[in-house]
Parts: structure tokens; sequence; C-alpha cells
């Protein structure tokens, strides 16, 4: 129990231990409340605490708050004994009738009390109360909050037919059914004849009064403000209930009502604010109106009264004018680079572009223009606006270039009358080629037949050059020169002598004209066998040293092994060289 005399703000209770006068907290069951017997004022803990506390000290014209939780298993209420003691506690306030309304046609009164009364001591058949008029009588009578609980602040009457407009009095009286009127908790009674007034208004529906401005660029909605309730189960979910026009065509989807609250005097849901989805977003900018039709549920929109509102009630509504960001592009490839041209069709008044390549600006112009030395993907993003609306778009580009290469395949060497084959390998969109064997052939086909390149002098190796000329669609060109080795003859033999001396004729020992010879291995060794010269490349030769040191004159064993291209068989030579100093 707190003394909350004078207080203010009631939630210090909670902070202010100052104000406790006495207190009870056991866990265990039974009747609790205080006594003379009791030591303690303060009985605070669980089981096995006392049931009553001693009995405060309470002064005349003091206000206390009684707070109570209830450990009882079942919620059929709960028993206090306050005993022994001189002081009565009452409610300070005697119970009257506070308020009274009704929300539509009278068919249903709500009556505000000034305090809560018991839900025992009100008559279910309205008998409680009568109302000055013969247009009608009450019937029925409803505690608002007794369902759940044992008091009520509030009655809901409800009469058998609805009453004209004007302004009545219901009065307070003893049922015939209890023999009382409404009791507070403490069973005073509310005074026989206490009156309270109720105006019964005109039933008037309700237009649509405003429609909350729309911030957005390509809104996708709208929501509509309207002065009364309105019933949320009035609204067709399909949008039907409305239309829009303006200066493009738009079409509502969806309607629904936004925190739709019951109300259990009415048993309906209401809401005063609708929204309305589009089938698409809105870009055209400018004045639009929104009107009611009779939807899909054979209504427009009614009422927390039940009225219809009027068919063609218009309401204006502006759009900004939204941009559209899309833009169109084009490549052009020319020898060295690509070229992008970017476009935006200026639509919806743009005066800003702001177009972005791999995530870095690069220009504000309207349509620019962009090189690219190199194919691959492009991120190009747009960022356009307008006075009122901004917007961007991102599209991934591929360039694709035509990389343009002259290549072939070809023999590195040639044995004289032999045929020589080459092979286009080129890339690109090739139009046209252009061969030079360097043996007086001159092609402009793609493939050629094999080439023969006449015998050469005694000893001499010829190079002949072979070119390759392509040229793509954007006339551009790109030229390869490679050169095949024209030997003397093709016959392997290795030399019976070399003198390594470095005067450039017969210097080094090898296996001459190897050109057919495949998976070579050619071996020297000293006449004690060991080996000092190894090669799989018949072109590196053997100059007369071991490790750095020029070996004596006399003669060196070889073996020679290979494979013949010629004739696909293994040939095992061994032979001897003299080397000469």
């Amino acid at each position: 129990m707190f003394d909350i005399t004078g207080l203010s703000n009631i939630d210090a209770i909670y902070t202010n231990v100052n104000l406790i006068v006495a207190s009870n907290w056991s866990g265990d069951k039974g009747i609790t409340g205080t006594n003379a017997n009791s030591a303690n004022l303060f009985v605070c803990g669980g089981t096995g605490q006392p049931l009553f506390s001693a009995m405060p000290m309470l002064q005349k014209n003091h206000e206390y708050l009684l707070l109570i939780s209830h450990f009882e298993d079942s919620q059929s209420g709960y028993k206090l004994s306050f005993t022994g003691g001189s002081a009565v506690i009452t409610d300070p306030a005697p119970p009257a009738l506070s308020t009274a309304n009704a929300p539509c046609d009278g068919s249903i009164m709500t009556v505000k009390l000034n305090k809560k009364m018991k839900c025992s001591s009100l008559a279910g058949n309205g008998s409680d109360f009568t109302i000055n008029t013969n247009a009608a009588q009450i019937i029925a009578a409803r505690g608002v909050g007794c369902n759940g609980g044992f008091d009520l602040d509030s009655v809901v009457l409800t009469l058998n037919n609805p009453i004209p407009a004007g302004t009545y009095q219901l009065t307070m009286q003893r049922s015939p059914l209890d023999g009382n009127t409404l009791l507070d908790n403490c069973r005073n009674e509310v005074p026989v004849g206490n009156t309270v007034n109720v105006t019964i208004y005109p039933l008037y529906p309700t237009p649509l009064d405003s429609v909350v401005p729309i911030q957005v660029c390509k809104p996708t909605s709208a929501t509509l403000v309207f002065q009364k309730p309105m019933q949320c189960s009035s609204i067709a979910a399909d949008g039907s209930d409305f239309v829009v026009n303006g200066p493009s065509t738009v079409s509502v989807a969806q309607a629904k009502g936004i925190g739709c609250t019951y109300d259990s005097v009415l048993g309906l849901s209401l809401t005063k604010n609708i929204e309305i989805v589009f089938q698409s977003p809105v870009y055209q900018g400018g004045t639009y109106s929104i009107s009611l039709k009779q939807g899909t549920d054979n209504n427009t929109l009614l009422n927390n009264c039940g009225a219809a509102s009027p068919i063609q009630t218009l309401l204006p509504l502006y759009i900004k004018q939204s941009v559209r960001p899309e833009f169109e592009h084009q490549q052009h490839t020319s020898c060295t680079h690509d070229s992008l041209f970017l476009k935006h069709d200026g639509n919806s008044n743009t005066h800003y572009w702001q177009w972005t390549i791999d995530f870095s600006l690069k220009s504000n112009l309207q349509n620019p223009v962009f090189l690219f030395p190199n194919s691959g993907r492009k991120n190009i993003k747009l960022l356009v606006s307008n006075k009122e609306c901004t917007d961007s778009s991102i599209q991934q580009i591929e360039l694709v270039m035509d990389t343009l290469a002259a290549q072939f395949n070809y023999p590195p060497f040639v044995c004289p009358e032999d045929a020589a084959v080459f092979t286009d390998q080129s890339i690109g969109n090739i139009v046209s080629w252009r061969w030079n064997t360097g043996n007086g052939q001159v092609w402009q086909t793609q493939q050629i037949a094999p080439q023969k390149y006449p015998p050469t002098p005694r000893g001499q190796v010829i190079s002949y050059p072979v070119q390759l000329i392509v040229t793509n669609k954007a006339n551009c060109s790109d030229t390869v020169l490679q050169h095949v080795q024209v030997p003397a003859n093709c016959y392997i033999a290795v030399p019976t002598a070399f003198t390594p001396n470095n005067d450039g004729n017969n210097d080094y020992l090898y296996p001459l004209n190897a050109y057919k010879a495949q998976h070579l291995l050619f071996n020297v060794y000293n006449r004690y066998g060991q080996l000092i010269f190894t090669t799989t490349d018949w072109t590196k030769k053997w100059n007369g040293s071991y490790q750095g040191v020029a070996q004596l004159a006399g003669t060196y064993i070889w073996t020679l092994n290979y494979w013949d291209t010629n004739t696909n068989q293994w040939i095992h030579q061994k032979g001897t060289t003299v080397l000469v100093r």
C-alpha cells in the first residue's frame, strides 16, 4: 500500500520506497492482508512468509493506492482481510455517469463512467438506463472489459431502433432485474436520476478528403486520407473502387486499409487511411485526379456508420516528372582500338548526365564516345537528372575487338627437292591472304600448295624468307615473316677429322646435315673410353675441349643413334675421328 496524497506523478511509486506504508509479499496461498497480531509492516519474500502484515497507521483524508499481485492458481478472484483497525478505506469519488456518445444512428451508444464499477451490478437487458424518446427502447447493455475482468468503466447500450438526429438524455435507474443501479467496488450506487446527454448527428457519407503528397519519383502507390473512420472490409482488394486520370494511363492494382483497428463497440475494423497500389510505376509527371466508383464488391467505400462515399469524388494528385536512365550503345572497331558510342535520348527535360565506366567518372556529355585499346567486359553506369527526379541504370557491355594476327605453320628446314607445307593459322575476320614463299611464288589464297626449293651449292645452307600478309573486314593488315633453311643435302655423316683452331674451317665435330634425324644421341669418347662429349641436338657441336681443357690431338671414338624419318628406322652408327692440332 502506497500513500499517494498530493503525488503529481504516480510512477514515483516504482522508485520512491518512502511511499510504501505496508506490504505483504508471500508466496503461500490463502487470505492475506493486515491484522493486529502481526509484528512487521513489511513482509517481502517467497514461500514460508506470513500472510499478514502489521496494521499501518493510515491518516484521515489521505489518498492511498493498493497494489495487488495474485498468486492463486485460478482466475476466480482473491480475498483480502483488513481487521482490527479503526480506519475506513474508501474510493473518494462517488460513482456517476460521465459522458455518452453515439457513433452513428443512435442504435448503439457508449456511456463512460467516472470510475471502475462492478460488472456484476450491470443488468444485461439495459434496464439500468432509460432514454427520453419513444422512437426506440434500450434492449441490451454490455460492460467494456467484463469479458476478462471484474470491473468496467464503460457501458455499450443497444437500442431496438435508430433514432432521429438530436440531443437526448440517458438516465440512471434501479433495474427491476437486480434492484440496483451500477455499483462501484465499494458497492456505492450511481444515484438514481443521474443523467448524461447524448447527441445523434445526421448521417452523411464520407467523401475523399486529401492525398498524402507524393515525395518520391516514379511512385508505385498513393495514400488517401478520410475525415471519418472507414470500414476496412468495404475496400475492394483489387483496387477497383478507385480511378486515376491524368497525363498518362495509371491502373490501380490493389488497395488496402493502413493500420486497420477493430472497434469493439461497432464490431468493425476501421481506418482513416487507404493505400492504393499502381499496376506499374508512374513516370509521367503532372496533376492527376483520383475518383471513386463502385468496385467489384458492389460498393464504393463505407464509413463507420455504413454510409457509402459518393461516386466521382475528385482529388488532385501531383506526381513528379521522372527521368528514364536507359541508354543505347554502338560499337565500332578500327585497327588499333574499339570505339563505344553511348547515347541518351534526353527524355523528361534531362539536364544532367554522369557516365561512369568501371566505377570511375568518365564524362558529363549527353552522348559521349569512348576509345578502348582492348576488348573485355565494361560496366557502364548512367545517372541522369532533371529538376525534380534523379535515376540511374547499369549495363554490362562486352567489347569484342577483331583481333588480327598473321601466323602459319612451316618447316624450319627443307631438304632439296622435298615439299615444304605451309598452313595458315591466322586469327581474325580475315578477308584476304597474300603469300610470298621466297622461291618466286606468290599466292592469294588461304591455303597454298606445297613448295619446293632448288639444291644449294655444296656446303651451303640458304635461308628462304616466307611472308604472309592477312587483311580483315576493317581493311587492317598484319604481316608475319618466317625463314626456311635449305641445305645442300640431308645426308647424315660424321667427319673423319676436324681442326678446332678457330680458323672458321672445320672447327667442330658433329653429325652433318642431321635434319631428318629424330631422337638423336651423339657421344664422343677418348681412347680410354671416357665420355667427354654428349648431345641430343645435332647443331650443338664438340669444340675439342673437355671441362674447359683442350684435348690432345689424336683419334677419338664416336657413336650416333637416331630415328631416320625417311626410312622410319633406327640407325646405329659408330666410328672414329682424328682431332688435328
